[in-house]
């Protein structure tokens, strides 16, 4: 369930004037089929809720949602474009609900498809757990909430991660084997690294720096806290 203060940070950080209703919760599954692309474009846009991302989808994709405000139901599209596919799962617009409401994706994508991951949730928890994937690129904003990113496993190619919070908390879990360079900037809120060395403005892995794989690694928050740990 989604406390209170959350739904209502949501109509504070999305502007909305409106009401509604709640109803029984609904569940729903899509399975997206594995397209001929090389690589993948993932956009997931949530305005207030639960947001799990997985690897260790046979397909493309498999998405479970839980919904009980009708106006919710997730919008999901895909296409391809040349080398290049696109898969979007949006939140659908409807009123901003104030009460016991429920809004919860549970996602799993495909290991060996290379990945673009972008995802935007105005207010909730991100929990992820993308070590497994073929990430390229990855970005997270959570507006107000907590996001939990844990990247460990074993990369096949150097990648960039953009994780931006709001009034919340952000936690990152690195893969200790590999070459790493973070920056973190917390606002209010308190920073804090473990497993890695600070180098100036940075905070690098000395043991792999020969490591052919890199990841760039950028933080920033807003009141909460930021932890970073290499492991």
């Amino acid at each position: 369930m989604l406390r209170y203060g959350i739904v209502a940070a949501t109509l504070v950080l999305s502007g909305c004037i409106g009401h509604g209703a709640t109803g029984p919760v609904a569940h729903e599954r899509r399975l997206i089929e594995l397209d001929k692309a090389d690589r993948t474009q993932v956009r997931l846009k949530m305005s207030a809720g639960e947001l799990e991302v997985r690897g260790g989808s046979a397909t493309l994709a498999e998405a479970d949602f839980a919904y009980n405000v009708p106006e919710w139901k997730p919008v999901v599209t895909h296409s391809v474009n040349g080398a290049e596919s696109d898969l979007e799962i949006a939140q659908g617009d409807g009123p901003t609900v104030f009460g016991d409401t429920e809004n919860r994706w549970r996602l799993a994508l495909n290991d060996g498809r290379p990945i673009d991951l972008n995802a935007h949730l105005g207010a909730g928890e991100a929990r992820m757990k993308l070590g497994t994937l073929h990430l390229r690129n990855v970005e997270v904003h959570v507006g107000a909430g907590e996001a939990d990113v844990d990247l460990r496993g074993n990369p096949v190619e150097s990648y960039r991660v953009r994780i931006h919070g709001g009034v919340g908390s952000a936690t990152v879990r690195l893969p200790a084997h590999v070459a790493i360079s973070a920056t973190a900037s917390g606002g209010l809120g308190s920073i804090s690294v473990s497993g890695l060395e600070q180098r100036g403005g940075r905070w690098t892995n000395p043991r792999a720096e020969s490591s052919p794989v890199r990841i760039d690694l950028d933080v920033r928050g807003g009141i909460g806290e930021i932890r970073i740990v290499a492991e």
